[in-house]
Order: C-alpha cells, then sequence, then structure tokens
C-alpha cells in the first residue's frame, strides 16, 4: 500500500501560494507547463498536497 505523503505547513502554504499565482495570471496548468518546458505531470505534482515531490 502506497503511503500518504504528510506535507509540513510551510510546505503547504508554497503549494498554495504557487495555486493561486498561475490562477491570478490566468494560466492553466498546461500553459504553464509549455511556458516553463516541464511537463503537465509537474504541474500537478507540484500543486498536489498528495505528491510526494520536493521543491528543490
Amino acid at each position: 500500500m502506497a503511503k500518504e505523503a504528510v506535507k509540513s505547513e510551510i510546505e503547504l502554504f508554497v503549494i498554495s501560494k504557487a495555486r493561486a499565482l498561475r490562477e491570478q495570471a490566468n494560466f492553466s496548468q498546461s500553459e504553464l507547463a509549455f511556458k516553463l518546458e516541464v511537463s503537465n505531470g509537474f504541474i500537478g505534482q507540484v500543486e498536489s498536497p498528495n505528491s510526494p515531490s520536493k521543491y528543490n
């Protein structure tokens, strides 16, 4: 069984801020991924509180 990722308060803040800034710029996840030259899935992982991804 997969272990659920536990996020710290600061990680949850970063996730929320990243999503809010994307939405404020009026970009979809796909549009932002295209502009940053990353996959759509990466943007989804960055914005997901359940993803084990780190933001290094």
